[in-house]
């Protein structure tokens, strides 16, 4: 059985009875931040800002919770991320997949998580190949013919040699430096999957995935992809070559996500558990829509918090919140201007800014179906709207990218 909520939404359904109490803080994210609530003296579960699918009891009922605005493109939110170094940088932390459970029957040809997974490996990829593939020994065994080198593999060499006559060869197994090594070759086997995919389900992205993908491949021409997946236990970093570090993860993941089945990349009616982080996102989202036109300071610690931006003179928050689209002040968004306030007044925020002493401008951005159609933030506090009731307040909309209605 699967029920569909949405984000933010009650429980409709009675799954308090299904859970006995809030699940603790590690498992949070497993159960897509469901939370209990008390409405007219009612205990009730209540969706937070996770998207996904998991299972609240596994094989009988599952959950799928999706985006609260409704054809939300959150892949072209992630690609967008992917522009600026100093924001892809924090996308790993935007979502994650249960391979340990039971894959799970969802509803929707939008709501899936393998293209993100698919298009976080190929930007991984493009950012390995663009710095040029490492090179690293690896093993090759080979008939030599009157000589001898590296280590003879005995075996083979009285099987097919010395019984039948032929003493003048040996298989020898000897070590070779070069881009056919085993890391390489994992890559290259991944980026086959992804091809596959592709070939039948292409994702609808602003992007070019199939041009990308061909990108990637021609860079591993001489490269394998024979590698058995279970030999790769660990993997030496370099901090010259630290994207491998994040690609072969997400390799094993994208073999993982389809069983390690070249066949089973046409059959995705079912994906295994997982959450995105859509307040997460939409940070991200927005730090690299700032990011085109204004110097920007992320994660600023002051002595009593962290601000996610400073942008000259102003405090910048984001919220995942449409509904401070509404003029009136409600009882959640007020928490987040006593929140602000405190970062305008603290010490070390407002010597951070420069501002002299003075009382730092807040802004707050938020997700806005009616927001400026190219969300252009060069203007920032002179396009913002004045939050009635407070001084040096203001928000500001971002249209979210959503699906085109298909015909």
């Amino acid at each position: 059985m699967l029920i569909k909520l949405k984000e933010h939404q009650s429980d409709r359904f009675g799954l308090s009875c299904w859970l006995d109490d809030i699940p603790n803080e590690a498992n949070k994210k497993k159960y897509l931040g469901l939370h209990y609530d008390v409405w007219r003296g009612k205990k009730q579960l209540k969706t937070k800002y996770f998207i996904g699918a998991c299972w609240l009891e596994e094989n009988q009922l599952a959950l799928q919770v999706e985006p609260k605005i409704q054809g939300l493109d959150y892949l072209s939110m992630f690609l967008k991320c992917f522009k600026h170094p100093q924001v892809s940088r924090h996308l790993s932390d935007i979502y994650a997949i249960d391979f340990n459970q039971a894959k799970i029957a969802l509803e929707g040809d939008d709501f899936e998580i393998t293209p993100l997974l698919i298009v976080h490996f190929l930007q991984v990829v493009k950012a390995i190949v663009k710095k040029g593939l490492k090179k690293n020994y690896y093993f090759v065994e080979e008939n030599l013919n009157a000589k001898v080198k590296g280590k003879i593999n005995l075996s083979h060499t009285l099987k097919h040699h010395i019984f039948k006559g032929q003493n003048h060869k040996t298989v020898c197994r000897y070590p070779v430096f070069g881009l056919d090594c085993l890391e390489n070759r994992l890559l290259k086997k991944a980026l086959r999957f992804v091809q596959s995919y592709l070939s039948k389900s292409p994702i609808e992205t602003e992007g070019k995935l199939g041009q990308l993908l061909s990108y990637c491949l021609a860079s591993f021409e001489l490269v394998s992809d024979d590698v058995d997946v279970r030999r790769f236990k660990s993997f030496k970093n370099n901090a010259f070559f630290k994207e491998y570090a994040q690609g072969l993860k997400l390799a094993k993941m994208i073999l993982k996500r389809f069983s390690y089945n070249l066949k089973n990349t046409q059959n995705t009616q079912q994906t295994p558990p997982f959450y995105i982080d859509m307040s997460l996102l939409f940070e991200q989202y927005v730090y690299a829509l700032l990011l085109e036109n204004n110097e920007v300071k992320y994660q600023v610690k002051g002595g009593y918090g962290v601000v996610d931006f400073l942008i000259e003179d102003m405090i910048v928050d984001t919220k995942y919140k449409p509904k401070y689209k509404n003029k009136k002040i409600n009882r959640d968004t007020i928490e987040d201007i006593r929140q602000l306030s405190g970062y305008a007044r603290d010490e070390k925020i407002i010597e951070c800014l420069g501002t002299n002493g003075t009382i730092a401008k807040c802004l707050v951005i938020y997700p806005n179906k009616e927001g400026d159609k190219d969300n252009d933030l060069s203007g920032l506090w002179g396009d913002g709207e004045e939050i009635q009731g407070f001084v040096n307040f203001k928000k500001i909309g971002v249209r979210l990218p959503v699906h085109k209605p298909r015909l």
